[in-house]
């Protein structure tokens, strides 16, 4: 069956999404980013299927955060879920000052408010960062 002009990219996006997102909750990562690498568009969710499904839940921060960077770098906006995964795996990768950086600046880089939820991802990151909760008071 052909698709209407434009359909087929929508498609092939939704699908790949999925399998990034399945690959990279299976640990697989090496074929979750095969697949996103060949993803006709780019959006919000197929950022964060890669950024959150894939290496945040393995807890690779540093991948995470060049991903964050390539992402932001092309014009993408971060929403919601993407900051709270990139927070979360500074705080399980041990990259707490980047993670907490990046919880002070979110307002006024992003637009995005500081929730309960990234206040929790922060607390655990600068715990496990070792950082005695010196951030946290300064804040």
């Amino acid at each position: 069956m052909l698709l209407p002009c434009g359909c087929a990219s929508i498609v092939m996006s939704s699908v790949g999404r999925a399998f990034v997102d399945m690959y990279g909750k299976r640990g697989n990562v090496e074929d979750a980013e095969a697949v996103f690498e060949e993803l006709p568009k780019r959006n919000p969710v197929t950022w964060n299927s890669i950024i959150g499904g894939g290496y945040a839940a393995q807890g690779n921060a540093d991948l995470v955060l060049v991903l964050f960077k390539e992402m932001t770098g092309g014009g993408m906006k971060p929403n919601y879920a993407t900051l709270v995964s990139i927070i979360s795996a500074c705080s399980r990768g041990g990259r707490a000052k980047e993670g907490f950086e990046l919880f002070t600046t979110m307002k006024e880089r992003f637009g995005i408010e500081p929730s309960t939820e990234r206040y929790a991802c922060v607390v655990d990151s600068l715990r496990e960062g070792g950082d005695g909760g010196e951030g946290i008071r300064a804040y």
